[in-house]
Protein backbone atom coordinates (compact mmCIF):
# COMPACT_ATOMS: atom_id res chain seq x y z
CA UNK A 1 0.00 0.00 0.00
CA UNK A 2 1.27 3.44 -0.90
CA UNK A 3 0.65 6.69 0.94
CA UNK A 4 1.53 8.77 -2.12
CA UNK A 5 -1.33 10.80 -3.51
CA UNK A 6 -1.06 12.48 -6.86
CA UNK A 7 -4.11 14.59 -7.71
CA UNK A 8 -5.36 14.49 -11.26
CA UNK A 9 -4.33 17.64 -13.12
CA UNK A 10 -6.02 18.75 -16.30
CA UNK A 11 -3.05 20.01 -18.32
CA UNK A 12 -5.30 21.31 -21.10
CA UNK A 13 -6.18 24.23 -18.82
CA UNK A 14 -2.52 25.19 -18.74
CA UNK A 15 -2.00 24.98 -22.52
CA UNK A 16 -3.13 28.58 -23.30
CA UNK A 17 -1.00 29.94 -20.46
CA UNK A 18 2.04 27.99 -21.59
CA UNK A 19 1.47 29.07 -25.20
CA UNK A 20 1.22 32.74 -24.10
CA UNK A 21 4.46 32.47 -22.10
CA UNK A 22 6.27 30.85 -25.02
CA UNK A 23 5.28 33.76 -27.27
CA UNK A 24 7.14 36.21 -25.03
CA UNK A 25 10.54 35.63 -26.50
CA UNK A 26 12.32 38.97 -26.76
CA UNK A 27 12.53 41.33 -23.78
CA UNK A 28 12.86 45.02 -24.59
CA UNK A 29 12.89 48.23 -22.59
CA UNK A 30 12.06 51.66 -23.94
CA UNK A 31 13.83 54.60 -22.31
CA UNK A 32 12.96 58.29 -22.22
CA UNK A 33 13.95 61.43 -20.39
CA UNK A 34 11.54 64.35 -20.23
CA UNK A 35 12.29 67.88 -19.04
CA UNK A 36 9.20 69.76 -20.24
CA UNK A 37 5.43 69.48 -20.56
CA UNK A 38 5.85 68.15 -24.11
CA UNK A 39 5.44 64.36 -24.18
CA UNK A 40 8.50 62.30 -25.13
CA UNK A 41 8.18 58.78 -26.55
CA UNK A 42 9.72 55.97 -24.52
CA UNK A 43 8.34 53.31 -26.87
CA UNK A 44 6.72 53.67 -30.29
CA UNK A 45 6.67 50.37 -32.15
CA UNK A 46 4.56 48.39 -34.59
CA UNK A 47 4.77 44.78 -33.39
CA UNK A 48 3.07 42.12 -31.27
CA UNK A 49 3.84 41.47 -27.63
CA UNK A 50 3.04 42.34 -24.02
CA UNK A 51 3.52 45.69 -22.28
CA UNK A 52 4.62 44.99 -18.71
CA UNK A 53 5.26 48.28 -16.91
CA UNK A 54 6.17 51.93 -16.64
CA UNK A 55 8.80 53.01 -14.15
CA UNK A 56 9.50 56.70 -13.55
CA UNK A 57 11.98 58.47 -11.28
CA UNK A 58 12.87 62.10 -10.75
CA UNK A 59 16.46 62.94 -11.69
CA UNK A 60 16.27 66.69 -11.08
CA UNK A 61 13.91 68.72 -8.90
CA UNK A 62 14.86 72.38 -8.63
CA UNK A 63 11.76 73.66 -6.83
CA UNK A 64 8.89 72.36 -4.76
CA UNK A 65 7.94 69.47 -7.04
CA UNK A 66 5.23 68.70 -9.54
CA UNK A 67 4.01 65.73 -11.56
CA UNK A 68 5.51 63.32 -14.03
CA UNK A 69 2.95 61.72 -16.34
CA UNK A 70 2.93 58.63 -18.50
CA UNK A 71 0.35 57.69 -21.08
CA UNK A 72 -0.04 54.42 -22.97
CA UNK A 73 -1.59 53.48 -26.31
CA UNK A 74 -2.13 49.85 -27.21
CA UNK A 75 -3.20 49.09 -30.78
CA UNK A 76 -4.01 52.78 -31.24
CA UNK A 77 -6.27 53.00 -28.16
CA UNK A 78 -5.33 55.14 -25.15
CA UNK A 79 -5.61 52.78 -22.16
CA UNK A 80 -4.67 55.46 -19.63
CA UNK A 81 -1.41 55.82 -17.81
CA UNK A 82 -0.04 56.96 -14.51
CA UNK A 83 1.01 60.06 -12.59
CA UNK A 84 4.00 60.48 -10.30
CA UNK A 85 3.59 63.27 -7.75
CA UNK A 86 7.05 64.32 -6.61
CA UNK A 87 8.61 66.75 -4.16
CA UNK A 88 12.29 65.86 -4.42
CA UNK A 89 15.00 64.20 -6.50
CA UNK A 90 14.77 60.43 -6.27
CA UNK A 91 10.98 60.18 -5.94
CA UNK A 92 9.78 57.30 -8.11
CA UNK A 93 6.86 55.12 -9.12
CA UNK A 94 6.55 51.60 -10.44
CA UNK A 95 3.40 50.83 -12.43
CA UNK A 96 2.74 47.27 -13.50
CA UNK A 97 0.79 46.35 -16.61
CA UNK A 98 0.17 43.05 -18.34
CA UNK A 99 -1.45 44.16 -21.59
CA UNK A 100 -1.11 42.32 -24.88
CA UNK A 101 -0.71 44.45 -28.01
CA UNK A 102 -1.39 43.01 -31.45
CA UNK A 103 -0.31 45.84 -33.77
CA UNK A 104 1.36 48.67 -31.85
CA UNK A 105 2.57 50.03 -28.53
CA UNK A 106 3.25 53.67 -27.71
CA UNK A 107 4.36 54.96 -24.30
CA UNK A 108 5.06 58.65 -23.62
CA UNK A 109 6.15 60.66 -20.57
CA UNK A 110 6.32 64.31 -19.58
CA UNK A 111 6.94 66.49 -16.53
CA UNK A 112 4.88 69.44 -15.32
CA UNK A 113 7.75 71.69 -14.27
CA UNK A 114 10.15 72.89 -16.97
CA UNK A 115 13.79 71.97 -16.27
CA UNK A 116 12.91 69.28 -13.74
CA UNK A 117 13.79 65.88 -15.23
CA UNK A 118 11.95 62.55 -15.12
CA UNK A 119 13.55 59.32 -16.37
CA UNK A 120 11.23 56.58 -17.60
CA UNK A 121 11.63 52.91 -18.44
CA UNK A 122 8.92 50.96 -20.23
CA UNK A 123 9.64 47.21 -20.30
CA UNK A 124 7.80 44.98 -22.77
CA UNK A 125 8.26 41.73 -24.66
CA UNK A 126 7.78 41.01 -28.32
CA UNK A 127 6.53 37.71 -29.70
CA UNK A 128 8.89 35.09 -31.02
Amino acid sequence: MSNNFAPAVDLSVMDPLIAEELKRDVSECGLAQANSVAYVAAVDIADKGVFTGLLMNIQTCAGVGGTGSGRVWIDGVNIGGCILYYTKKGDSSSNHFNHRFETSLKVEVNISVANDVVNARAPYTTDA
